[in-house]
């Protein structure tokens, strides 16, 4: 008698839990106050859904898929920002090379005009006498 009374009473209580969440439930999601979120089936497997941000939370597995992609696009920016910083780097040297032969070519023709000038006087003091 008594194991049937236990089977009776642990029937009993499941049964009240088992009622207690069917009033809880909506949408399909049993949700939970403590953590803010709602669990449900999704794709056969049980999932968090944030009703806040309305969207399913990742899996173990897609959490691992995202963080793995966001590695990849970081490692893809910051080498493609050391290719522009090397980019950068060349164009700026190229510009000091030809800010460098522009000082040498205006230096030559300064004193190209110098010598030129003094021609000039040259000969026109050769003309006046």
């Amino acid at each position: 008698m008594q194991k049937k009374y236990c089977l009776r009473r642990q029937y009993s209580i499941r049964n009240q839990t088992v009622n207690r969440w069917q009033k809880q439930i909506n949408n399909d999601r049993l949700p939970s106050k403590v953590l803010g979120l709602e669990l449900s089936e999704l794709d056969d497997e049980l999932r968090f859904y944030d009703p806040i941000k309305s969207e399913w939370l990742p899996t173990p597995t897609e959490r691992a898929e995202i963080a793995e992609e966001r590695a990849k696009q970081e490692f893809i920016s910051r080498k493609n920002a050391e290719e522009r910083a090397e980019q950068e780097a060349i164009a700026r040297k190229n510009a000091e090379e030809r800010a460098l032969q522009e000082i040498i070519a205006r230096q030559d023709l300064e004193s190209d005009l110098a010598e030129a000038l003094a021609e000039i006087e040259r000969l026109r003091a050769l003309t006046e006498q």
